[in-house]
């Protein structure tokens, strides 16, 4: 059984400097060194060029796969009307994607149906089906009138891979109707549903749903259509963690993006930081590896007192200040010289989580929201 789990698209600029180190990098070679598929969201507005299409099969790994969504032309223009020329434009565009095909690099092909398209036209669907080629095809519907045994029974028929989404206006029916399954993750947003970051209790119960599928199934792709912010990268590494499908490196890719995701949503006021433990809070602050380090420093080898919003003291034979009125942190360990943009050191981390709690919960808060106005020295 194969799992493959990527995104909805690669190259979003809003991805920098969150997954990808810069502008310049080129983002499919990049992406395609963490993931192994990926769903290609252009395809749905207009008909790639061939030049492009060649560019993406040789500059992604051999087993490398991606998803093409169909041209809208064809599912929201023609509406798949049989009184339409169908099979033309079809042909164009199955045509332009061989390069894919002919690499084996061509996982799905999505037919993503409009929500005016309801089950009154499952004679224009079933036409459609009846012309399509020997190639793997999946099909979203967007209303729930397609919910019933005989849309499971048609897309059997034409070994057509039904689409599990996760979103606010469907419910996600684990329906297996080909070799293939295929998950989307819309996201609960408000406007737009994709602006939507997934906790990871909720992650946690798409497990035993997911585990389900690898029994009737042989393949299974999943994509995380919530881009915002990098939240769909997040997302997906961490369903992967979740799934026992990750490596040391993927894991250590994980920890830099959540720790930029939350340090970007406490700036923009996206979270609520009142419900965070201190060990939670510092980590917009410090590399979740620093509070582990930190866990093994003794009470015995912090001595510190206060007086008058300044603590000071020693951490390990390293002298320390917090001056609160100041808004000033003076430190003088090795790492601490050398942290960058305000990024605690582990003998910091040990001094706010042995600080009262509701005095370390104003101060992080504090630098979280304020950093600009605080010195590190």
């Amino acid at each position: 059984m194969e799992v493959l789990l990527g995104t909805s698209g690669w190259s979003y600029d809003e991805w920098v400097p969150i997954f990808y180190p810069d502008s310049s990098i080129d983002k499919l070679s990049y992406y395609s060194k963490i993931f192994k598929i990926v769903e290609v969201d252009s395809t749905f507005y207009s008909y790639p060029k061939e030049s492009l299409v060649k560019k993406w099969s040789f500059k992604s790994p051999r087993d490398f796969k991606f998803c093409l969504k169909l041209p809208k032309l064809l599912t929201h223009e023609k509406k798949l009307d049989p009184k339409e020329e169908l099979k033309i434009p079809l042909e164009r565009f199955l045509d332009l994607i061989k390069p894919l095909k002919q690499r084996e690099k061509l996982g799905l092909i999505l037919i993503q149906l409009p929500p005016s398209f309801t089950f009154s036209k499952f004679d224009w669907l079933e036409g459609f089906f009846k012309i399509l080629p020997d190639t793997d095809f999946a099909v979203e519907f967007r209303d729930r009138s397609w919910l019933r045994d005989e849309s499971w029974k048609l897309l059997r028929k034409y070994n057509i891979t039904y689409t599990i989404v996760d979103e606010p206006l469907l419910p996600p029916l684990l329906e297996v109707t080909s070799k293939k399954a295929l998950i989307r993750w819309h996201g609960h947003g408000k406007k737009p549903w994709y602006d939507y970051y997934y906790t990871d209790d909720e992650l946690k119960n798409w497990v035993p749903k997911i585990n389900d599928l690898i029994l009737k199934a042989k393949e299974l792709y999943g994509f995380f259509n919530n881009h915002f912010r990098g939240y769909a990268v997040a997302n997906c590494l961490k369903m992967l963690k979740l799934l026992n499908l990750t490596d040391e490196y993927k894991e250590k890719v994980l920890s830099d993006i959540e720790q930029k995701i939350k340090k970007e949503s406490a700036r923009l006021g996206l979270f609520d930081l009142s419900l965070y433990s201190i060990d939670e809070l510092l980590e917009f602050l410090a590399p979740r590896f620093k509070l582990e380090r930190a866990k093994e420093i003794k009470e015995s080898e912090i001595k510190f007192f206060a007086k008058d919003n300044v603590f000071e003291g020693i951490v390990r034979d390293y002298e320390f200040k917090i001056d609160i009125n100041k808004r000033d942190i003076n430190h003088n360990c090795p790492d601490w010289l050398k942290r960058e943009g305000g990024e605690l050191c582990k003998h910091m981390v040990k001094v706010f989580q042995l600080l009262p709690e509701d005095v370390s919960r104003r101060l992080i808060l504090d630098i979280i929201q304020h950093k600009k106005y605080w010195s590190f020295r």
